[in-house]
């Protein structure tokens, strides 16, 4: 389990680097990071070293695509994705979380966003968007993704919600989905405990592995129980008696 320090930039790029190397010699294909793991909220944002922090540890593991949460950088909560040391994607956060003030931090996003891994379309979500059925709808019917990550700042008292919320977009979609939280903060700076880490299926089975290490059979993406894709029916009028 790493530990995350608000405003102590080179502690946390540290502990990136150990968790990308660790996935690099477990051969897996993506590693997946919390929602503002390296800042919090009201950590120092030195946005420019950050980056470049990044793409050195994505560079020296060029195998690995990494999922580094989310920065603030240019007035909104990004996503990046990485690969080889270049950005492979990226995604604004569209759903500001209001009682935490996100509004008044960062301008909401305008659109979703999606990338190629492999042979697999990979769906991209920020805490909050999770709450939103309509947004991992939206990948699914038109950029097909086989898989949604989102990770988040979530609290612990409310990982009941998370959790509900992630097995819900899997099944409804037939998506494998994941949840990456940030476990605390604790530092002066910043007080939270964060939820769990999840993933589901595409049936909503949580998949459980004690090294946070997952293998996703890309199998069940072509045979759900229920295929919601392709028996998708458009409605556009409502009717209202009385």
């Amino acid at each position: 389990m790493s530990s995350w320090h608000v405003g102590q930039t080179d502690h946390n790029l540290r502990q990136a680097a150990q968790q990308v190397r660790m996935a690099s010699e477990r051969n897996c294909e993506m590693v997946v990071f919390p929602e503002l793991f390296l800042t919090g909220y009201r950590g120092d944002n030195p946005v420019e070293e950050l980056r470049s922090g990044l793409a050195q540890i994505s560079s020296r593991f060029p195998q690995v695509c990494c999922c580094f949460g989310s920065i603030s950088e240019d007035g909104f909560n990004r996503q990046l994705i990485m690969q080889a040391g270049s950005e492979l994607a990226r995604y604004d956060k569209v759903h500001l979380f209001r009682p935490n003030q996100e509004h008044m931090m960062w301008q909401p996003g305008a659109s979703y966003a999606s990338f190629q891994l492999a042979g697999l379309r990979v769906g991209m979500a920020i805490c909050n968007d999770i709450r939103f059925p309509e947004q991992v709808r939206a990948l699914s019917l038109h950029h097909g993704i086989g898989l949604l990550i989102c990770p988040a700042l979530w609290p612990a008292r409310r990982d009941h919600i998370w959790s509900a919320l992630l097995r819900a977009r899997a099944i409804e979609n037939n998506i494998f989905v994941v949840g990456c939280c940030i476990s605390s903060i604790d530092n002066g700076v910043e007080l939270f405990d964060g939820a769990l880490n999840h993933v589901f299926d595409p049936n909503g089975n949580e998949l459980h592995d004690v090294e946070r290490i997952h293998a996703l059979d890309l199998a069940m993406l072509e045979t759900p129980l229920v295929d919601t894709r392709a028996q998708h029916v458009e409605i556009s009028d409502l009717q209202l008696f009385g």
